[in-house]
C-alpha cells in the first residue's frame, strides 16, 4: 500500500506548477470573506517589495503605499 500512496503523491506533484515570483512583481491576495457568496475572492493588485523569508513577502498597496505582510 505504501508503494500506491508514494506513486500518488509523485504524480500529484508534477502536476504543481513551480511558480516564482520577484521584488516588483504585481500579486493579488486571497480575501478571505465569512459573510457573502458574492464578495471578491481576490483583493490586489500589490507590488511585491521583498522577502522577509523564502515564504513570507512584505507587500505595498499602490493606491496608498501602505506596507503589508
Amino acid at each position: 500500500m505504501r508503494k500506491e500512496v508514494m506513486g500518488i503523491l509523485e504524480g500529484y506533484h508534477e502536476l504543481l506548477r513551480k511558480i516564482s515570483f520577484k521584488v516588483g512583481d504585481l500579486v493579488l491576495v486571497e480575501a478571505h470573506s465569512l459573510s457573502s457568496n458574492l464578495a471578491p475572492k481576490w483583493v490586489g493588485p500589490y507590488k511585491m517589495s521583498s522577502f522577509l523569508t523564502p515564504v513570507t513577502l512584505l507587500l505595498e498597496d499602490l493606491q496608498d503605499h501602505k506596507r503589508l505582510i
